[in-house]
């Protein structure tokens, strides 16, 4: 059986830094027996907690891979730092210094086959490689983390979110939803006063959020940006507000991608945790066009594998997206998942699963091997 620990790890207190939070995390390593691979990271999206993946961590703990499966910042047993004082905490660049030290209180990539060599930076005294992979907003801090971090990993994935580039320059909800009409419900998002309606009408906004195909149904591929999305009745502005508070059952377009035990354990989970925690997320555009302008490059190294999961029937992320941001990442790989909403890895874990393992063995573990050689190199000379 595979050994499974439920921790929590407190961010230190560093010059700057008044604030500590607490992170809860599930540990899982492969069975007895099984040689330890490398070290997966996996990233839940919204709103949601660590039980996002709960359909994939068995196989892939079977074939050899140690997982760290975090409740993220304002989800979950992990901290929930309050709007508007504590906003900052939720950008990208933050949560991601916040996971590299997660994963140095974790010993990720200890006793692995790969990722237990590193180059360490001058002074940062840290060690381990992983592989991170995303669904959501935590596909977006999946790119966030190779954008500021590199060099802490095998490789990075994402199921759903596309590669976008960082732009450095503020523009507020207003001006992205004009770009992007099928944006339109991160303005309600965005806005403090949709916590207390979401958490009044919780269970209708996660029956809606969790139906098949989602997030919040589509029936059809989208190529063309400036098509009509059928049967979308919640992505534009207001009409997810609307169809919360409108009273009588909420129409739905799919089939329930949770049991009725896993839907009572999403209702707990943001019963006893609010809403606050999650819809922060929507409130960091600003706080990360500003970390962003500190980056140096637009795109990821040429040298770090990366996957990518498309569904085609996901109506507020469309096909279209995805095809700027693909030419800023060298070594993507683009999967099509046909058939498939916005919850990848609960409505196909299969082909989910498959993707990432076939990717890791033809890519991940030819440039880690590589890598490793280089390593080799640098310590004979020494």
């Amino acid at each position: 059986m595979t050994s499974r620990h439920s921790r929590f790890f407190v961010t230190p207190i560093e010059a700057g830094n008044t604030f500590q939070r607490r992170y809860h995390y599930l540990d899982i390593s492969p069975p007895a027996g099984v040689p330890q691979k490398a070290t997966f990271l996996l990233l839940h999206g919204f709103p949601d907690c660590h039980a996002s993946w709960s359909r994939i961590t068995a196989p892939l703990s079977m074939s050899g891979f140690r997982l760290i499966v975090p409740d993220c910042l304002g989800c979950g047993l992990s901290s929930k730092p309050a709007y508007p004082d504590r906003i900052a905490e939720y950008g990208l660049k933050s949560m991601v210094e916040d996971l590299c030290d997660l994963l140095d209180h974790a010993r990720a990539g200890e006793g692995a086959l790969y990722g237990a060599e590193t180059i360490r930076l001058a002074g940062s005294g840290k060690g381990g490689r992983i592989v991170v992979i995303g669904h959501d907003w935590g596909g977006a801090l999946a790119w966030a983390f190779a954008q500021y971090h590199p060099e802490r990993l095998l490789g990075v994935s994402s199921l759903a979110v596309p590669y976008s580039a960082p732009s450095g320059k503020y523009a507020s909800i207003e001006e992205i939803i004009k770009r992007v009409p099928n944006f339109g419900y991160q303005q309600f998002f965005s806005s403090p006063r949709s916590t207390p309606i979401v958490e009044k009408h919780l269970e209708r906004f996660l029956r809606l959020v969790f139906s098949a195909p989602g997030l919040f149904s589509s029936s059809t591929s989208h190529n063309d940006p400036h098509a009509p999305i059928a049967n979308t009745e919640w992505v534009t502005v207001g009409k997810l507000e609307r169809q919360l508070t409108g009273g009588g059952d909420p129409p739905t377009t799919g089939g329930k991608l949770l049991s009725d035990e896993e839907f009572e354990g999403r209702m707990c989970v943001f019963r006893s945790g609010g809403m606050e925690g999650p819809l922060n997320w929507y409130r960091t555009t600003k706080i990360n066009a500003e970390t962003e302008a500190g980056l140096i490059s637009k795109g990821l190294p040429a040298t770090l594998p990366a996957l990518f999961l498309q569904p085609d029937m996901d109506a507020a992320l469309p096909t279209w997206m995805a095809k700027s941001g693909a030419k800023l990442v060298p070594s993507l790989r683009t999967v099509a998942v046909r058939n498939c909403g916005h919850w990848v890895q609960l409505e196909c874990p299969s082909t989910t699963e498959l993707e990432i393992r076939r990717w890791f063995d033809e890519k991940v573990v030819k440039q880690a091997e590589a890598l490793q050689g280089v390593v080799g190199w640098i310590k004979s000379k020494l």
